[in-house]
């Protein structure tokens, strides 16, 4: 299905681009994101809180033109998002309360594939639009578990890879461009995530995060 899915966007592209006489543009991307997590409540359960810190993202980008206004901006990233969270908890066991604090810091790296449609609004600001297909590398998590407890041990930088990320994501892209020269340009856009991050019955989270990126046309 994923094969079939870029097979179909890059013909189209190559099909909307036959007739049009502007050139293709390449370029490079480099830029700067951050992230955070929509959850799902659960019954009985705390919502974590998220603290992310700046991920980075860099690749290439193909310009197609499609009208004098119009062009399909496809950027395929490597992309890497990290977010630490962290949830507080308490517990009654034999006749003492315990208060348990959890940490869990993610690491994960994706594959993206951005076909944004932009339409140039005025000279040196364009408009931009369109869907992200996210394709995870790896996941790395490292967890922390402290107590109030003299007697329960502590879990102190437990490190694991994650096995339950879902095998693809699909969000929207929305956001602008600024002209800086012929051929640079800055884009700021926002994404959110149609589909959880994990494939856990226990948790269901979705993405969203906002992107600076510096374009760089050849």
């Amino acid at each position: 299905m994923k094969k079939i899915i870029l097979f179909l966007i890059v013909v189209a592209s190559i099909q909307l681009t036959a007739q049009n006489l502007t050139p293709i543009k390449f370029g490079i991307v480099s830029g700067v994101t951050i992230n955070d997590f929509i959850f799902t409540p659960i019954d009985g359960f705390a919502l974590p809180e998220t603290v992310s810190p700046l991920g980075i993202n860099a690749g290439i980008i193909i310009q197609f033109p499609l009208k004098k206004k119009w062009t399909i901006n496809t950027e395929i990233l490597y992309s890497n998002i990290k977010t630490n969270l962290s949830i507080d908890t308490k517990l009654d066991l034999n006749g003492e309360r315990i208060s348990f604090t959890s940490k869990r810091d993610l690491d994960l790296t994706y594959v993206v594939l951005n076909p944004d449609i932009s339409f140039q609004a005025s000279d040196n600001f364009f408009l931009n639009f369109g869907p992200s297909f996210q394709y995870p590398l790896n996941g790395k998590e490292t967890i922390n578990v402290t107590n109030s407890s003299n007697i329960i041990p502590a879990v102190t930088n437990e490190e694991n890879t994650l096995t339950t990320l879902n095998d693809f994501d699909l969000g929207i892209n929305v956001g602008c461009s600024f002209l800086v020269s012929e051929k640079t340009k800055i884009n700021l856009k926002v994404y959110n995530g149609f589909m959880s991050v994990e494939n856990k019955d226990s948790s269901e989270y979705k993405k969203y995060g906002a992107n600076l990126s510096l374009v760089y046309l050849f």
